[in-house]
């Protein structure tokens, strides 16, 4: 008997309303992964923009949760609804906002496991107060 592996379901949030830094990794990452034959990829974005465009060009599935037209407890209530029929493995959340409306709609990660990604912050080694290390 050939031993199948299973496919991967991963949902990654981001905001895409910028096309900087975050975006940018998160499209790089989106569409490698969306060419792995074991991974099935989908994103969930809170703003129509650049990063939707060359998602969708790419073939990964992508829907969007407007955050102009829903407030933060609806944005929570379809994403949670969103969770419970792809069922995915994992929901990779992209920045604070997402980390906490990926929390609250997996219930602290009881859909699916959770893996979060701050970008953009400080690094922890800059400046000269860093410099000696005890």
């Amino acid at each position: 008997m050939k031993n199948q592996q299973r496919t991967l379901k991963v949902m990654h949030l981001i905001s895409g309303d910028l096309w900087a830094g975050a975006e940018v990794q998160a499209y790089t990452l989106l569409s490698r992964l969306r060419q792995m034959p074991n991974v099935e990829i989908i994103a969930v974005l809170l703003n129509h923009g650049q990063l939707q465009n060359r998602l969708v060009d790419s073939g990964v599935s992508t829907v969007v949760i407007d955050e102009q037209a829903h407030g933060f407890v609806s944005i929570v209530r379809q994403l949670r609804k969103l969770l419970v029929s792809v069922r995915p493995d994992i929901l990779h959340t992209h920045r604070y906002k997402e980390n906490v409306l990926g929390g609250l709609a997996t219930g602290c990660g009881s859909l699916c496991k959770l893996v979060r990604t701050v970008h953009g912050t400080a690094d922890a080694f800059s400046g000269y107060r860093h410099l000696k290390m005890t």
